[in-house]
């Protein structure tokens, strides 16, 4: 599959993974959906 996005840039990679060895209430908010992506995914192309 194909996604072609005209939006502002952002890099998926440059955002650190999220620490899943903290308890879920410790963990700050954000970042869950991007590394579940990154994790699933084969490849990004920039």
């Amino acid at each position: 599959m194909s996604l072609i996005d005209c939006g502002n840039p952002y890099d998926l990679l440059a955002k650190p993974d999220v620490d899943l060895d903290l308890p879920m209430k410790e963990r700050k908010i954000g970042g869950h959906c991007i590394f579940t992506i990154n994790k699933s995914i084969q490849g990004v192309d920039y």
